[in-house]
């Protein structure tokens, strides 16, 4: 094998030499450049990590670790209590940007958002729902304080896009998704579950959202949403919104819409949140039988390149 190398290589020019090697690269194994975790919080310090931004609607609200959870609590039974967190940069605030674009920009790259939930509290009565929500856009208005809500739901500054688990009266749960730009909303149920899930995970990547269920399945699925019943995987087609938007910060956070009860507000408990940022570029990987073949080539390559001199 080796000689026959030696054959090829004396016989043709360097630019077919390169050539060569490609065709040497045929079989290799094709796929996407590693993910990159930029989240991977347990909650174990005893304050909330400086690169999440606290926005609290309600006197006593507030998101704070405690005992390794991260526990949002709305503070208060009454509607539009909010306890959430937001942020542009990675866990240890030295990123804000990933490939040359934002780094929760999920048209350019794909972004995963996975949370191990521990609880969701609250009793809704009548109308009245218990919210857990997950966004990625910009605010608009709205602030508090210098801070800005980016709840994704009618009404909301927010400009972008998101995902709300909520339980209803009954102990009914179900997962909506809304778009919010300027001044318009769409959206909807995307399923009904089957419980609260012990897990959410998250994949947007360009107009398409995969949502992974851990915990519970999928009772019946909803108008804007793509699984089957009993399954634990729903797809979710994705508003364009990337003309419009300028910056992309992720939120995540607690929510009463409506009264809850007269004693129990929403109450969110985190056991962990882990965030990757996947990549469209891709890499060929030789396989293994292939690199004694390539190793030789590259050899023979150089010494012909040397004697040619």
């Amino acid at each position: 094998m080796i000689l026959k190398l030696y054959l090829i290589v004396n016989s043709v020019s360097v630019s077919n030499m390169v050539l060569l090697a490609l065709s040497l690269c045929l079989g290799c194994q094709w796929m996407h450049a590693q993910e990159r975790v930029v989240w991977d919080e347990r909650f174990e310090g005893a304050s909330l990590n400086s690169n999440l931004t606290q926005y609290t609607n309600g006197s006593d609200a507030a998101s704070i670790p405690v005992g390794g959870i991260l526990q949002m609590d709305t503070g208060s039974p009454t509607a539009s209590a909010q306890a959430s967190v937001y942020t542009r940069t990675n866990q240890s605030g030295s990123l804000t940007t990933y490939n040359g674009a934002a780094l929760y920009n999920f048209y350019q790259h794909p972004v995963q958002a996975r949370f191990d939930i521990v609880s969701i509290s609250g009793t809704p009565v009548g109308r009245s729902r218990t919210i857990f929500y997950f966004s990625i856009g910009e605010g608009t208005s709205g602030q508090r304080g210098g801070k800005i809500s980016y709840l994704p739901i009618t009404g909301s500054p927010l400009q972008g896009l998101g995902f709300r688990l909520e339980q209803l009266k009954g102990g009914l749960w179900r997962l909506a998704y809304s778009s919010l730009a300027n001044g318009k909303h769409t959206g909807g149920v995307a399923a009904r579950l089957n419980g609260m899930p012990d897990a959410i995970t998250y994949t947007l990547h360009g107009t398409q959202a995969t949502i992974q269920l851990e915990g519970t399945t999928i009772q019946e699925r909803g108008r804007v949403g793509s699984g089957e019943p009993g399954g634990t995987e729903l797809t979710v087609e994705l508003d364009d919104l990337s003309a419009i938007l300028t910056s992309y910060t992720m939120a995540f956070g607690a929510y009463n819409f409506g009264d809850a009860t007269d004693q129990n507000q929403t109450v969110v408990n985190l056991d962990s949140v882990l965030v990757t940022l996947g990549s469209d570029k891709v890499v060929g990987i030789p396989e293994v039988s292939n690199y004694a073949l390539l190793s030789a080539f590259i050899a023979l390559v150089w010494v012909m390149v040397r004697r040619r001199r």
